[in-house]
C-alpha cells in the first residue's frame, strides 16, 4: 500500500493519492479529496481497479454464495461519508467463480456489472456449470450503504445443474439435477428463496428418503 498526501488551502481538503499493490501491479488506484471540516458528503474519489481479486469480497456475499474468485477491473466513483459511501461504475469480472450455497453447484463467467448508488446489477450474463452448459442470468443486488442486502436473481437455460448436493446436506432431498427452464432466486441476508419452473434434463437423479435414517449417499455421476 503506497500513500501520498497534500493539503489544498483552495480546497480545505485533503488530496489523496493512493494504490494497493500486488507486486508491481496497482491493482487499485485512488485519486480524489477528503474534506475534513464537512459533516456530510466528506471525501470524493476516483477508482481505477485492474485485476483485483474478488475472494476479498466474499464476506459481503456469504449469505448466498461462498468460493467466489476471479478478477475485477474498472473504474468506480467513491463519494459520500464513511457511514453512507455510495460507489457508481462499472466493473468487468474475469475468471469468475462461485458455488451457490443452497444448490451446492458451481457457475463460471466472465461479464460487465454496473455499480448504482445502492445496488450491483447485470444484464443477459452468460454462465456456465461445471460441465459447460450455458444459462442467462439477469440479477440484481440492492442494500443500504453495504448492510441490509437483498437478492433478486433470474436464470434461463435450455439444460443447466441446478442441484448437486447429498444427504449430509439436505436430508430432505438430495441428488444431482439439470433442468431446462427458469430459476428465480430472491430473499436478503436472513432468507434467500428459490423458485423453480423447469423440467428435469438428462442426469437429473433426486432422492426423497423415506424414512429419517437416509444414508449418506454419494452423488451419481
Amino acid at each position: 500500500i503506497s500513500v501520498l498526501s497534500l493539503w489544498d488551502n483552495t480546497k480545505n481538503a485533503l488530496q489523496i493519492d493512493a494504490a494497493i499493490l500486488r507486486n508491481t501491479l496497482k491493482t487499485i488506484a485512488i485519486n480524489g479529496y477528503y474534506y475534513p471540516k464537512k459533516e456530510n458528503n466528506n471525501f470524493d474519489f476516483e477508482i481505477k481497479i485492474d485485476k483485483f481479486k474478488l475472494y476479498l469480497l466474499q464476506h459481503y456475499l456469504s449469505s448466498f454464495c461462498s468460493d467466489f474468485r476471479g478478477l475485477a477491473s474498472g473504474n468506480l466513483h467513491l463519494y459520500g461519508s464513511p457511514q453512507k459511501p455510495i460507489f457508481e461504475g462499472e466493473l468487468l469480472l474475469q475468471k469468475t467463480n462461485l458455488k451457490i450455497t443452497y444448490l451446492n453447484t458451481i457457475y463460471s463467467f466472465a461479464h460487465k456489472i454496473k455499480i448504482g448508488k445502492n445496488s450491483i446489477s447485470f444484464s443477459n450474463l452468460i454462465a456456465n456449470d461445471s460441465l459447460g452448459n450455458e444459462a442467462i442470468i439477469n440479477g440484481e443486488i440492492t442494500h443500504n450503504f453495504f448492510s441490509n442486502f437483498n437478492y433478486k436473481i433470474n436464470i434461463r437455460t435450455k439444460k443447466f445443474a441446478a442441484l448437486y448436493t447429498n444427504s449430509s446436506q439436505n436430508d430432505i432431498y438430495y441428488g444431482s439435477g439439470f433442468i431446462s427452464g427458469k430459476i428465480d432466486i430472491y430473499g436478503n441476508t436472513n432468507n434467500v428463496y428459490i423458485d423453480i419452473n423447469a423440467k428435469t434434463e438428462a442426469g437429473t437423479r433426486i432422492y426423497i428418503p423415506l424414512t429419517n435414517n437416509a444414508p449418506n449417499d454419494k452423488i451419481p455421476a
